[in-house]
């Protein structure tokens, strides 16, 4: 089963993918700041990262560069959310 990473701080967008993707069959893992979602994206090593645009502090476009600059996580691929 593939695990995809969903990283947005609205709860609400943020639960109608996950439950949208687990309908689907997929394993969801859910971050709620950008700094969550890399330090997941790290740990569980995902199939996909759904990663939203603007969050405070740290925003999706910081958490894309961080995953491509990891050798770990570099070829994990993402969808941005915006």
């Amino acid at each position: 089963m593939a695990k995809i990473l969903v990283v947005d701080d609205d709860e609400a967008i943020n639960e109608l993918i996950k439950i949208n993707l687990e309908l689907s069959g997929y394993k969801v893992i859910s971050a709620f700041d950008g700094s969550k979602g890399y330090a997941l994206a790290k740990q569980e090593m995902p199939d996909l990262v759904v990663l939203d645009v603007m969050m405070p502090e740290v925003d999706g476009y910081t958490v894309a560069k961080r995953i491509r600059e990891n050798q770990e996580t570099k070829d994990i691929p993402i969808i941005m959310l915006t």
